[in-house]
């Protein structure tokens, strides 16, 4: 795999197997709170021969060195640095529940980089709940059990939750403290309405973590987007409905100018 070295850290990518392509439109994916790039292994795998693949692993994350963040605009800072590492001129990020948060942010600040934005699982405004936050400061594992359980439909089998519960428990407490508390405190709901790049909305009709109506309040807020209701689906979406997720997406991408 992959690294970068931005600021003293050392930040992990994977790329599909012919790595970055000229010629070939840049899909840029951002894994949620206590994530890692292996939330998007069933998306590597179908857009890596038509697309320029790339999921990054934040500061704190997977084999990213550092120490996470505590509120989105920094992350958003480690995002700009990273396109402009890869010399991406433009891409389409996909950012997923904090991800989407990033990719929100990122829009608002530095549009001129993105051909195209899809927000997974994600809103506005990211509220926490209070026994979630607690629980990850008092009981590290009691909260990631907490957290997969809610993440997850009620269709999935335990084993896949299970393996969601065993990556998570690789991101230490002390970052995914910060990474709820930077949800937490995430608010763009006075923003998003400037928002005007090509925008695609994903949520799942059964997401306990990021509720539909969150979906449907940006797609109310955001001029020409396109929002896709996955039935049958909780907040990890791209796992538990990997076919219709990736179809979407790419239908979206490649309908873009």
């Amino acid at each position: 795999m992959p690294f970068l070295e931005v600021d003293n850290t050392k930040i992990n990518y994977v790329t599909g197997k012919d790595g970055i392509r000229k010629g070939k439109k840049n899909l840029l994916f951002i894994h949620g709170a206590g994530g890692s790039h292996k939330v998007w292994n069933m998306q590597s795998h179908y857009f890596e021969s038509n697309y320029n693949f790339m999921a990054v692993e934040l500061p704190g994350h997977g084999e990213s060195s550092g120490n996470g963040e505590k509120d989105i605009s920094s992350y958003t800072e480690w995002i700009r640095k990273i396109i402009e590492n890869l010399s991406l001129k433009t891409c389409s990020i996909i950012g997923h529940s904090m991800g989407g948060a990033i990719t929100l942010d990122f829009v608002l600040k530095y549009h001129q980089y993105l051909d195209s934005i899809v927000l997974v699982g994600t809103g506005a405004r990211l509220r926490v709940s209070s026994d979630i936050l607690d629980t990850v400061k008092d009981n590290f594992d009691n909260a990631v059990k907490l957290i997969c359980k809610f993440a997850y439909s009620d269709r999935v089998s335990s084993d896949i939750i299970e393996m969601g519960e065993t990556e998570m428990r690789k991101t230490s407490p002390e970052v995914l403290y910060g990474d709820f508390f930077a949800c937490n405190d995430f608010d763009v709901l006075e923003e998003i309405k400037k928002i005007k790049v090509p925008t695609l909305i994903i949520s799942g009709s059964e997401d306990r973590l990021s509720f539909p109506k969150y979906a449907h309040f940006l797609h109310e807020s955001i001029q020409g987007s396109k929002l896709v209701m996955i039935q049958d689906a909780g907040h990890m979406i791209m796992i538990e409905k990997p076919n219709e997720f990736n179809e979407e997406v790419e239908t979206f991408i490649s309908n873009l100018p």
